[in-house]
């Protein structure tokens, strides 16, 4: 059954985004332009979804987190996470993995 979609007090949620049904988003969180939010999925507060996310039906994301610009985040993440990625994984094993492909890959050029 399709149950009621709740969006939070002071929400801001931008152009062409899309969410889900029975999707709880919690107060404070920003939605950034061309987002798309699967049924059931349970957002925190004070959240921060960049441009273009993805984000599969029923993950959860902590209070205080950040998923950065494009991102696929198809597992949940904990209070004060910070993904980034195809699929989204800790900004910081993003970077680490970034400057090593840049190490191997393009100072070789």
């Amino acid at each position: 059954s399709f149950l009621s979609t709740k969006i939070g007090d002071r929400v801001k949620i931008d152009n062409l985004v899309h969410i889900g049904h029975n999707v709880q988003v919690g107060e404070d969180t920003r939605i950034a332009a061309s987002s798309c939010i699967g049924g059931s999925c349970k957002i925190g507060k004070r959240v921060w979804i960049g441009i273009g996310c993805t984000i599969r039906d029923h993950v959860a994301i902590g209070d205080d987190c950040e998923v950065l610009i494009n991102s696929v985040l198809v597992s949940s993440i904990q209070d004060g996470t910070r993904v980034a990625g195809y699929y989204a994984v800790p900004n910081s094993s993003w970077l680490a993995f970034m400057k090593d492909i840049h190490k191997k890959y393009i100072l070789r050029s």
